[in-house]
């Protein structure tokens, strides 16, 4: 399926760095229309009905954020392109919302591609924005936007107990509003998560296979080598990261 594309930039050098690479490196792909300030961005978009948006944050008047807040709601995909990474990145990366560092690594532009098309290409990134967008308005990074059959769930840092290794993929183990446990299957490996998550959003890496939270453990087997949540689960924990999960509950 051909993706109508749009890209929004106040840098026509960029503009038609990113247009020569999605011409030259990505298949499927039509480029619409392109504009270099908000006013023109938000006309565009509205009279050309685009599948795909690519938008520079950084813009002189609006930033790509207050022009999508205008917008209202949409119905496209939405990458974020930026040459500067003071940004959330952990809450981009938390919320499912693709986004580009500048310069553009062409790899890298294929696979948000790729990002895009796997998701139902015409249903919109509305809620995945509107989820970054609290999040970066308030601050604080409480919630990760996981994919789930044909839709995305939003699921609170508090409710996932464990974080389990699956080769390639993770399994994100979570605690549902009656109790029961629920699993998500994630393509990103467990150091992914330790890398977001293990520094200041209570979790811990107690295992080579297993991410844990700490607001989760009920009691804690040091003999035994393994931790038990508040809901019976028992996840392993290995010698050399006993004492320093004892230490931090």
């Amino acid at each position: 399926m051909i993706l109508k594309t749009i890209i929004i930039d106040d840098e026509v050098k960029a503009i038609e760095t990113l247009q020569m690479l999605l011409i030259n490196y990505c298949e499927g792909i039509e480029i619409i229309g392109t504009a270099s300030s908000s006013d023109e961005a938000l006309k565009l978009i509205k009279n050309s009905e685009p599948d795909l948006v690519f938008l520079d944050i950084e813009m002189p008047k609006k930033t790509g954020f207050e022009l999508i807040n205008d917008l209202g709601v949409f119905h496209f995909s939405l990458v974020f392109v930026t040459a500067y990474n003071q940004y959330a990145i952990k809450a981009f990366d938390l919320s499912a919302i693709d986004y580009l560092l500048k310069p553009v690594p062409v790899e890298r532009l294929k696979k948000t591609i790729n990002r895009v098309r796997s998701r139902h290409l015409h249903k919109s990134d509305f809620k995945l924005f509107k989820g970054l967008s609290n999040q970066l308005k308030s601050g604080k990074i409480s919630s990760i936007t996981v994919p789930y059959k044909d839709r995305h769930v939003v699921v609170k840092f508090e409710n996932i107990i464990g974080i389990e290794a699956k080769q390639a993929y993770t399994s994100l183990v979570c605690i549902n509003d009656t109790g029961d446990l629920k699993s998500y299957t994630y393509s990103k490996n467990l150091s992914y998560f330790e890398n977001l998550l293990t520094n200041s959003l209570g979790f811990f890496r107690c295992h080579r296979s297993w991410i844990i939270n700490l607001k989760h453990i009920k009691t804690l087997n040091k003999k035994g080598f393994e931790a038990q949540s508040t809901n019976g689960l028992k996840i392993p924990v290995s010698r050399r990261k006993i004492k320093a999960l004892s230490e931090l509950i």
